[in-house]
């Protein structure tokens, strides 16, 4: 993104912080229902929810070796969860993390500019 034309709402959105926090999201909702369908011990789902945390830092530092940013990301969690951190990911692709929160932020930055939008829309339908 170019700076000058950013927004900070919408900058925001794209952050690596953002990023990573609906990625744990993402994979918190998908240990939670694996463990309902008898895939993965609910005690994992549930240490895997109260556990999870992730560090953009350490992330970033860890990609620079794997240069993978799923990989970086999933070591760098499984830190924190502990011995349930083999059911973090389980039966996953990267792919099914990545697409599904790109999709969670074009909604969340398409909301912001359909409200702008509406705003805009309003002042002006009365004058055409």
């Amino acid at each position: 993104m170019i700076p000058r034309y950013n927004r900070p709402k919408i900058e925001k959105i794209w952050s690596l912080e953002n990023k990573f926090t609906i990625w744990t999201e993402i994979e918190c909702l998908i240990a939670e229902k694996q463990a309902k369908l008898g895939v993965i011990p609910k005690k994992a789902a549930k240490e895997i929810r109260n556990k999870v945390k992730f560090n953009v830092k350490e992330i970033e530092k860890i990609e620079k070796e794997t240069k993978h940013d799923v990989v970086a990301y999933i070591n760098n969690v499984s830190k924190y969860i502990g011995d349930s951190s083999k059911y973090f990911h389980f039966g996953v692709t990267s792919s099914d993390i990545i697409d599904t929160s790109f999709s969670v932020q074009l909604k969340q930055t398409s909301e912001i500019i359909r409200k702008k939008f509406s705003r805009v829309y309003s002042k002006f339908k009365n004058q055409i």
